[in-house]
């Protein structure tokens, strides 16, 4: 999102990224990414069981695939282990929700790289 930026100020959309962990934590994610937009941490994850947002309990697959084992591997070097107050389980989502706070997007991941492209989200919060 962070490569879009552009795209979505002249859309006029907002972005907000909810993480995991503590408030401390997520304003070092932000300055150590450079991230052009607010980023929020929701430590008990309410915001993500109120949004529906999968918890998976049986990712052994995933995780240990080889493909994953590769990735995880290549970023040690910049990344380092992943944080304590990470849950590995919790899948994310995007959402978006326009300034009268009714919901006009919603994509809830169903695997780890399960993401929305760009123009799916604005394409959507840009209906009239």
């Amino acid at each position: 999102m962070r490569r879009d930026r552009q795209r979505f100020q002249r859309a006029k959309v907002q972005v907000i990224m909810i993480g995991l962990g503590e408030p401390e934590r997520a304003r070092q994610f932000r300055a150590e990414f450079d991230l052009p937009f607010t980023v929020l941490a929701d430590p008990s994850r309410a915001s993500y069981q109120a949004y529906g947002l999968v918890y998976r309990l049986n990712v052994l697959r995933e995780v240990t695939s080889p493909d994953s084992v590769i990735k995880t591997l290549s970023r040690l070097p910049r990344y380092g282990v992943a944080a304590t107050d990470q849950d590995m389980l919790q899948l994310g989502g995007v959402f978006g929700v326009d300034s009268s706070g009714t919901i006009r997007f919603i994509h809830r991941s169903l695997r780890t790289a399960d993401q929305p492209t760009t123009a799916m989200i604005l394409a959507a919060m840009t209906e009239t």
